[in-house]
């Protein structure tokens, strides 16, 4: 703790963290042509319904920014005045 300095709280999470040797290179190596049909009809269904690049091969990168869905966003109420509801009594 140093006087005069603004902190602010702050975290981060680290999921899923394993050796490089331990990544699995690919889901379709061991697995038989009938799993593969279901697997990549699985993955077909799941990007038509969330949005390409949904489910990816990691071969694809990393290099996509992450960007949040914004169709369901709720206004700003509190940082802009120009979203503040306004309600008239009758």
């Amino acid at each position: 703790y140093k006087p005069g300095f603004v902190y602010h709280k702050a975290g981060v999470f680290l999921t899923d963290i394993v050796a490089e040797t331990e990544r699995q290179q690919s889901l379709l190596l061991r697995i038989d042509g009938e799993r593969r049909l279901r697997l990549m009809e699985a993955v077909d269904r799941i990007n038509r319904k969330h949005g390409r690049h949904t489910v990816r091969p990691l071969a694809l990168g990393l290099d996509r920014e992450w960007e949040m869905r914004r169709g369901r966003v709720s206004g700003r109420y509190t940082t802009r005045l120009n979203e503040v509801l306004r309600v008239k009594a009758c």
